[in-house]
């Protein structure tokens, strides 16, 4: 039976799949290379640039616009990355318009920041369709051990940072990744995850914390709190104790817990 946009009840097929791809694609097109050029070209470069101080992690913004100008987009990309390895997610969800673009110096002469939203996404998905060699390595174990318990955004960074440092590498991916309320597409969400993946170890998956319970305490205490000794030595704590160690917060934590 034949379905379009004017079948009544409730049908399948009634868009194409050009009008589905069209209505959710994303909310802005992407750069080309002409139009990269012409707003990298716009940055000053600015020594203790406002722009990167407004950006929450840290971005080195004038290196990575100066890479994209030269033509290094793999260079911009590993700039972008290095502090924010889900760069690729933030240049399209981040509210650059009341973070680096609005601290940026151009406002105060043409009352036009340069898109530096735009120029992130436009180095990380170079990256992202042209991979090539993993960007970063993971570090040689150390003997010790770091658990990283929940993984949205600020856990898979966390691992990803870690990673990197001369630990043994045990993590969870998985979970939320991108805003509620902003759409993403699931290659965007998957490339991510690879990104993070190429230098941690997911393990665990999906399992409730009562499932992971770590054995090795002492070495976690190392890790965590190297200078004082903690309750977390003591192997008749529960889960929810553990936990309101780690947070300082058990109140906080009480509706988690409450579903494990």
């Amino acid at each position: 039976m034949h379905t379009d946009s004017t079948t009544p009840g409730i049908a399948a097929g009634r868009l194409s799949g050009a009008d589905l791809a069209r209505n959710f694609c994303d909310a802005h097109p992407p750069m080309n290379l002409s139009q990269a050029h012409i707003e990298a070209d716009r940055c000053y470069y600015c020594y203790d640039a406002p722009c990167q101080t407004a950006c929450p992690t840290g971005i080195d913004v004038p290196s990575f616009i100066q890479r994209i100008a030269d033509g290094n987009l793999r260079g911009a990309a590993h700039t972008i990355l290095e502090a924010n390895p889900l760069g690729g997610m933030c240049a399209r969800v981040c509210p650059t318009e009341v973070l680096c673009e609005q601290a940026c110096v151009r406002n105060t002469q043409e009352d036009k920041p340069v898109e530096i939203g735009q120029l992130q996404r436009y180095a990380t998905d170079h990256l992202m369709a042209n991979p090539g060699k993993p960007l970063f390595s993971r570090a040689a174990p150390s003997g010790k051990r770091v658990a990283v318990v929940g993984a949205g955004p600020a856990g898979l960074a966390c691992a990803h940072g870690l990673a990197r440092l001369p630990l043994q590498r045990l993590a969870n991916s998985g979970g939320q990744i991108g805003p509620k309320k902003v759409r993403v597409h699931k290659w965007l969400r998957d490339n991510q995850l690879e990104l993070i993946q190429a230098v941690t170890t997911g393990t665990n998956q999906n399992k409730q914390l009562s499932q992971v319970r770590l054995t090795h305490r002492a070495s976690m205490t190392d890790s965590l709190n190297p200078i004082e000794q903690t309750p977390m030595n003591n192997p008749q704590l529960s889960d929810r104790e553990i936990a309101a160690h780690l947070t300082g917060d058990d109140a906080a934590n009480q509706g988690l817990f409450d579903l494990l």
